[in-house]
């Protein structure tokens, strides 16, 4: 399994924002393609981010997904953005590694 981050913004192409109904069902539609694609989600929450230099509202999502499962949903993605008038959907796939806990009063953590 790979770690992937979909992050989502609301500004569209214009400089605008998606009105906050299509708002809503732009991130309901991503929501579910990552939810589709993965076996677990870790994080799914709303922020603000910075695009071009302008803030904007953003959604996020980082889930473990196979990394066979990456091609359909970059499909969906792509479709989605094209729909609510997005440039692009950030998306990230990594490998989690496990970072130890440092020594302590030199005792292996």
């Amino acid at each position: 399994m790979s770690t992937v981050t979909v992050s989502i913004g609301r500004r569209i192409g214009t400089g605008d924002n998606l009105p906050t109904l299509e708002w809503r069902r732009f991130r309901a539609e991503v929501e579910g393609a990552v939810r589709d694609a993965a076996s677990i989600v870790y994080f799914a929450g709303l922020g603000g981010g910075v695009f071009e230099g302008v803030f904007e509202e953003s959604a996020t999502w980082v889930a473990d997904v196979d990394p066979a499962a990456v091609p359909a949903l970059d499909a969906r993605l792509a479709r989605y953005a094209a729909h609510y008038g997005q440039e692009s959907i950030a998306r990230t796939v990594g490998e989690t590694a496990l970072v130890p806990a440092a020594t302590r009063k030199g005792v292996a953590a």
